[in-house]
This record gives structure tokens, sequence and C-alpha cells, in this order.
């Protein structure tokens, strides 16, 4: 189950990732996403990178530091991974803005756990910018939620998506494919669920909650 739920976000993501390269004004400014493998990500359209985690010319190591120092820098930016990073680079760190994204599913009627756990997920990431030198009014987290039912939300989905550069005529496109993949995946992982309860049952062994 936890796989099917993974897979059910990183194609959410792609869905948005794609619409994000391809038909916003931001495209460009994608330095990493963490939305599935390359394959999955070339099939559906999303951008590809060949890591899933900060790059190092966005927080790099300091100057002269030692071997032990670049292993626990690198490991370091291993632990930094949000759904997506939007750059747009200036003529330096005060000039540049940093969007992170972060797509989370929620209950439907219930969004703000989630919407809270997407605000707070990367602060860590946002202090290690801001003692990089970036600016921390220039930095913004931004959540794009979906509900487990389908659920296309005005402000954490449309809105947001326009803030990422998507072109409003494409916003409804995209939200659109991700309203039906949603409904997709619930039927898909409810299916499965009663599978494994039937299995589990049959066998006098209880399922646990995932």
């Amino acid at each position: 189950m936890t796989k099917m739920y993974t897979e059910r976000h990183n194609r959410a993501g792609r869905i948005f990732l794609r619409a994000i390269s391809r038909k916003g004004s931001l495209g460009n400014n994608l330095v990493m996403a963490d939305v599935g493998r390359a394959a999955k990500c070339l099939a559906d359209g999303a951008p590809s990178f060949n890591f899933n985690h900060i790059p190092a010319s966005l927080i790099p190591c300091k100057r002269g530091a030692t071997r032990e120092e670049r292993l626990q820098h690198a490991a370091l930016l291993r632990k930094l991974k949000p759904d997506a990073l939007l750059v747009s680079r200036g003529r330096g760190k005060n000039d540049t803005s940093v969007k992170i994204i972060e797509i989370k599913y929620c209950i439907d009627t219930k969004p703000d756990d989630q919407l809270q756990r997407a605000k707070e997920q990367h602060l860590d990431l946002v202090q290690q910018l801001i003692a990089h030198g970036y600016l921390a009014d220039k930095i913004t987290i931004i959540p794009l939620l979906i509900g487990v039912s389908g659920t296309i939300y005005k402000k954490y989905t449309q809105e947001a998506l326009k803030i990422l550069g998507v072109a409003h005529t494409q916003v409804k496109t995209c939200v659109s494919k991700a309203h039906k993949e949603a409904i997709k995946s619930l039927h898909d992982i409810v299916q499965t669920r009663r599978h494994i309860e039937h299995t589990s049952n049959s066998k006098g062994n209880p399922l646990r909650p995932p």
C-alpha cells in the first residue's frame, strides 16, 4: 500500500510539473524534482533530472573543505528533497528567488492538516538557503494540494499553479488531469485494500492499518 500511495503522489506531481515546464513561464527555472524515476517522468512528459535533491550549485560546499566536510555536505543535500524547486536567478543571491514546491494529497473536506505539513516540511531547507546568502523574503514554500477523491482547491491548486507560472488557459487542463488521476488512484487503492483485507481475513489475520 505504501508504494501505491507514493506512486499516486508522484503521478500527480508529474502532471503538475509537466504543466509548469511545458505550459508555464517559469518552466526553465526548474532545477530539480522528486516525483519518481527518470523513465516515468519522461513517459509522462515531465522534466527529468539526474538527481532528486537540492543541487550543489544552489548550496555549495565551503571552499577548502576537507574530504569529511564534503561528504557531510553531500549527505545534507541528499536530505533536502522538496517535490520540486524553481530558481529564478538574478545578478546575485540577493536578486534570486526560490520557490519550493510541496505536493500533498489530503482529506477532501479537511486540507488544513496537510497544508500545514507542506509549509513546515522544508523549513530546514529555508534555513540552509538563508545561511548561504539567499534573502528570506525571496524564498517561498508553495503547497500544491489535491483531495484524495479528486477535489481541486482554488487557492492551493489553481492559484498555486498560476504562481508557478502556468498560464491561466492551461490551469484548467492541468487540474482536470489531476482530478481524473486522483479518482483512478483512489479506485485502485480501494480495490487493492479490499483484496488485502479479504486475503488477510481468510487466513485469520486482521489487517493492520498502514
